[in-house]
């Protein structure tokens, strides 16, 4: 009897042993792996921060990452972009999709400003199936409404994740991050609430609680995150003016957000860079909001017949010239534009290069731009038409 008590004890010795072996493995292990992703980020650290210091960007990089990387734009804003709870799923994640876009932008030296899509459809129908269901399927990936999320703990938990796997410090991170994804969007021009083409089924409020909500999950993920609102759509009717006078009144909802955002699509020759100022600052009075840093993250000219006049190819390129140093010079902090190219008729007329791969005289002002001051560090205006803009190595002169 004593004898087999022995051997239980020794068999219940070794049992432990064998366990505190395999965990003390595995937490080797993954104490190794996490230092080899923050490695992975660590190493390309110097590339990332230039990168991240370039001013021009564009939108959907992936048009040509290739002639795009070539004149060294640095910056993506994928639209509508994978970083939507649709897509990626209610509770239980899918980020391949988010993961092959990381993979293949920052293969190009991209880093990335992400919008995160808030809308899932099996989510909205538990409280918004009164909503009626979007009709414009311009990008069918996203719900088929877009009211405030319903279920708030599933949203948080889905921010939480996304903004942790792509943040840079080893922790649950994607295996090829090579930098990290530090700049956030709630969602895409939410003033647009009715029309052919709406992004936002709920009230000024409920934006503002969006916000909040996304601000707060984003920053618990990451602190070093930078949260942009989601792009005014612009500010040339009562819509869009009210809607964000309102916003920006909603007491506190400065402390919620990082950036301001404005979108031109063939609507401002200055982008509405002042305006959009001008409307914050006014509706807000607080020295954050005072101080928040503008981007205009999509900014587009036609040729051809516009509220600009009759507008040819040569005309395109300086208006784009024109959007660009003023934009800057009224305190832009990053400007993006939009087409690069595209078999679309209408959506041609705003972009650089032709569906046959023509160089245009707007791609050859864009190109000249990046070259000269994507990475400016000050901006003088000399009078109402030039402007001096100043580089660690150059200066150069611009008149509109």
């Amino acid at each position: 009897m004593k004898t087999v008590l022995i051997s239980i004890a020794i068999l219940v010795f070794l049992a432990f042993f064998g366990w505190f072996l395999y965990f003390l493995f595995l937490g080797s292990r993954s104490a190794t792996e996490t230092e080899q992703k923050t490695a992975l980020v660590a190493e390309h650290q110097k590339e990332y921060e230039l990168a991240e210091s370039s001013r021009i960007g564009f939108v959907d990089a992936s048009q040509d990452y290739g002639i795009l990387a070539k004149v060294s734009v640095k910056w993506d804003r994928p639209h509508p972009g994978p970083f939507n709870w649709q897509e990626i799923g209610l509770k239980k994640y899918d980020f391949c999709k988010v993961d092959e876009y990381v993979k293949q932008a920052q293969a190009y030296g991209f880093v990335t400003l992400a919008t995160i899509w808030p809308f899932n459809s099996k989510d909205q129908e538990t409280c918004h199936s009164n909503l009626p269901k979007i009709g414009d399927k311009t990008f069918p990936q996203l719900a088929d409404r877009a009211g405030i999320p319903c279920d708030l703990s599933s949203y948080k938990d889905f921010v939480r994740s996304l903004v942790e796997r792509y943040d840079g410090d080893g922790v649950d991170d994607y295996e090829n991050l090579k930098f990290p994804i530090n700049y956030w969007e709630v969602t895409n021009e939410p003033d647009m609430r009715n029309g052919d083409l709406i992004f936002f089924q709920g009230s000024v409020a409920d934006y503002a609680e969006l916000v909040k909500i996304t601000y707060q999950s984003i920053k618990q993920a990451n602190l070093n995150a930078k949260v942009l609102l989601g792009g005014a759509s612009g500010l040339s009717n009562p819509e869009q003016t009210t809607f964000w006078s309102d916003f920006f009144a909603t007491s506190g909802i400065e402390n919620y957000f990082d950036i301001l955002n404005i979108h031109s699509i063939n609507a401002s020759k200055n982008l509405f860079v002042s305006d959009f100022f001008n409307l914050a600052r006014t509706a807000n009075k607080t020295e954050k909001v005072a101080k928040a840093p503008l981007w205009v993250t999509e900014v587009s000219f036609d040729y051809g017949q516009s509220q600009f006049g009759n507008v040819d190819q040569t005309g395109q390129a300086n208006l784009i010239k024109t959007g660009f140093v003023l934009g800057f010079a009224q305190g832009a902090t990053k400007i993006f534009y939009t087409i690069l190219k595209s078999n679309d008729q209408k959506l041609a007329k705003a972009a650089l290069i032709t569906p046959d791969d023509q160089i245009t005289p707007a791609w050859t002002i864009f190109s000249d731009l990046v070259s000269k001051i994507n990475h400016f560090t000050k901006v003088e205006k000399i009078s109402d038409n030039q402007y001096k803009f100043l580089t660690d190595q150059e200066t150069y002169w611009f008149t509109i």
